[in-house]
């Protein structure tokens, strides 16, 4: 696994962004782990004034992520899009059979003086 990250050393998050961005990269990793059949992942996180994004790819199975959001066994997924949703921030997922998958995320955060 990779980590990449631009920006975050410069910034304080309130501890709800900081435990929603652990449990996203939580249940992403551990989905690569469950089901992509790969061995490495990559994860990225930007922050730039008002925004923290959050990248997470993997090169492994894939699979259609609107029929595992329709699954209900697929909570995981869906609590990813809960959680992020809490803070306003937006959830994508790309992903195709035999294509690998990619996770975006953006979610606002405060300014300094907003916290």
């Amino acid at each position: 696994m990779r980590f990449n990250h631009s920006g975050l050393d410069e910034v304080t998050l309130p501890q709800a962004h900081s435990t929603t961005i652990y449990r996203v990269i939580q249940e992403a990793l551990t989905n690569i782990a469950r089901h992509a059949n790969t061995d490495e992942a990559v994860v990225e996180i930007r922050v730039s004034p008002g925004r923290l994004w959050l990248k997470i790819k993997d090169e492994g199975e894939g699979f259609d992520p609107e029929q595992a959001l329709r699954d209900y066994r697929s909570s995981g997924l869906r609590g990813m899009q809960e959680r992020l949703h809490w803070l306003s921030g937006k959830l994508e997922i790309k992903s195709d059979p035999r294509k690998g998958t990619l996770i975006l995320a953006a979610i606002p955060i405060p300014s300094t003086s907003d916290s």
